[in-house]
C-alpha cells in the first residue's frame, strides 16, 4: 500500500490514472511486487483513503 502511495506522488496520479498505471505498465508491476498477470486483478478503488482515516 505504501509503495501505491510513493507512486501516485511521484508521478502525480489520481486513484483512477494510478489503477490504470499499474495494470499497463510492467515496470510498476515490478515496483509493487506484482507479476503481471496478478496486475490484471482488480485493484482496490480508493488508495488514498487511509490518508483521510
Amino acid at each position: 500500500m505504501f509503495n501505491v502511495l510513493v507512486l501516485q506522488y511521484l508521478f502525480n496520479l489520481n486513484d483512477d490514472q494510478t489503477e490504470f498505471q499499474i495494470r499497463e505498465r510492467y515496470s510498476f508491476c515490478r515496483f509493487l511486487g506484482l507479476s503481471p498477470e496478478r496486475a490484471r486483478c482488480p485493484v482496490p478503488k480508493r488508495f488514498g483513503c487511509i490518508l483521510s482515516a
